[in-house]
């Protein structure tokens, strides 16, 4: 992955939206790119990235909800692979796709609501399989005036 830093990272020609997500090449995995006006924001696309690369959401209604919650969150690294981490474990096991979310991050503390509907093979198309979400070159990068933040994660396909 390139070095990324606060002062360029702006500088990449898919963030000139305010919020949103994408997906960068690796050689073996892919790489989330998430991004938004505020830390919220940022976590609440880098979740519906996740599960619109596992599942394309072209036919993904937001009849549904599911919340998460999670507590004894130490850092912003934390806080961003750990709430994907959360949501893998929920669409694995609830096969949830969360196709809104908002998420509130405060303290030590993260919740989120999600708008989605539950999987259905007749219905919606299988994306790629994510095994598991990675630290390894997990970028975080808020900027000081506490506006617009990015997070860079590898997923393990």
């Amino acid at each position: 992955m390139a070095d990324f830093t606060v002062e360029n990272v702006d500088t990449l020609a898919s963030v000139n939206t305010p919020a949103g997500y994408e997906y960068l090449d690796h050689p073996a995995d892919v790489i989330l790119h998430g991004w938004g006006m505020n830390w919220n924001e940022t976590l609440a696309k880098c979740v519906e990235g996740l599960a619109n690369f596992m599942i394309p959401f072209d036919n993904v209604n937001t009849s549904e909800t599911m919340e998460m919650h999670l507590d004894d969150i130490d850092d912003d690294n934390d806080a961003a692979s750990l709430i994907l981490d959360e949501y893998l474990f929920k669409f694995t096991t609830e096969l949830f796709i969360a196709k809104k979310v908002k998420c509130v991050h405060t303290g030590n503390t993260i919740n989120c609501i999600c708008e989605g509907e539950t999987f259905n093979p007749n219905k919606h198309h299988q994306g790629t399989e994510v095994k598991a979400i990675t630290c390894h070159n997990l970028h975080v990068y808020r900027h000081p005036d506490g506006e617009k933040s990015h997070v860079f994660i590898m997923l393990d396909i």
